[in-house]
């Protein structure tokens, strides 16, 4: 850029020109200052009345053809030639450093990779945290039962006011006895959690015990029909025996494409889990669904707890101890 002539102005200056050929431009630049004066055969070619702005600079320094560098008098490449009085001296190695030592991190590389680990899957990484899982499911499983320690405060009262009791009284403990029956949903919106339904069937049957716990399948609704085989082989669901925990894998229909229309209803919850009280059951359920997505209808029919990973065995306490 020379003085207050820039590109721009070399670029709108062809615009409205349209020059024909090479020559042309390069004559317009000469004239806007962005380029070095042509050759004296050249500068014959200009009109005699156009005026070539000085460029200040002296004329060995031009260049000969449109910024080329000009060659030496000798006609050698002045990479190649011999070095001048002007040239600065070449510099000389006074060392070398010795290659970096390896360095040892204190940590085992990774096995590589065989044939065998790339033909097979991962393991599916559970929804319930791996180390209070277990604890999470028995805590839903159990049933409270009067056959604990002796209830010390509750005798006093009682010999306190001068009664004698028919029973001693005892506080409630947790028990495993009466099995736990699994209804697992199978229905549209719970298709992407049949890996981890199957987790949690087989962690309770390490828990409870193979003989103690049964599985019944159903889509969307219990009372729509449910059994342990085929669809087809599906009945209409009737509760377990009294005292046997239900525990329900489902999404209550809070999940899945808002055009779905085979969820169960609030009114069908609602009455199954009428059915399950009378017949003495008592029900929990995991679901897949954030809390703040649950409707109120839901959080009245039994206690819920989030199947995920930020559950702990706290908070299923806590859910348990809402009803």
């Amino acid at each position: 850029m020379t003085g207050e002539i820039w590109l721009g102005d070399l670029a709108r200056a062809l615009a409205e020109i349209g020059p024909e050929t090479d020559d042309d431009v390069r004559v317009i630049a000469r004239l806007l200052g962005l380029a070095a004066p042509a050759r004296e055969d050249a500068r014959a070619e200009l009109a005699p009345d156009t005026a070539v702005p000085d460029s200040g600079l002296p004329d060995d320094w031009l260049t000969d053809d449109d910024g080329a560098e000009p060659a030496d008098a000798s006609g050698a490449d002045p990479a190649t030639r011999p070095p001048g009085e002007g040239d600065l001296p070449r510099l000389s190695p006074v060392g070398r450093r010795p290659p970096p030592r390896a360095t040892g991190w204190g940590v085992r590389s990774l096995p590589r990779v065989s044939a065998g680990d790339l033909g097979r899957l991962p393991e599916r990484e559970p929804l319930l945290a791996p180390r209070g899982g277990a604890t999470i499911l028995q805590t839903l499983i159990a049933v409270q039962t009067a056959e604990g320690p002796l209830d010390v405060p509750a005798i006093v009262e009682v010999l306190a006011c001068r009664r004698v009791p028919e029973r001693l009284p005892r506080e409630a403990w947790p028990t495993l006895r009466f099995g736990v029956e699994v209804l697992v949903d199978v229905g549209l919106p719970m298709r992407p959690f049949e890996g981890d339904q199957l987790q949690v069937i087989r962690q309770l049957r390490t828990v409870v015990g193979e003989q103690l716990t049964s599985v019944r399948y159903f889509a969307d609704i219990p009372a729509r029909g449910a059994g342990p085989g085929p669809r087809r082989t599906w009945r209409p669901y009737e509760p377990p025996d009294p005292g046997t925990r239900v525990l329900v894998l489902s999404d209550f229909g809070q999940a899945g494409p808002a055009t779905y229309s085979y969820q169960g209803a609030p009114d069908e919850w609602r009455s199954f889990a009428s059915a399950l009280r009378r017949g003495g059951c008592d029900a929990a359920a995991l679901l897949p669904v954030p809390p703040d997505r649950w409707p109120r209808w839901l959080s009245t029919l039994m206690p819920l707890v989030f199947w995920d990973r930020s559950t702990t065995a706290g908070r299923a306490v806590a859910a348990l101890g809402k009803r």
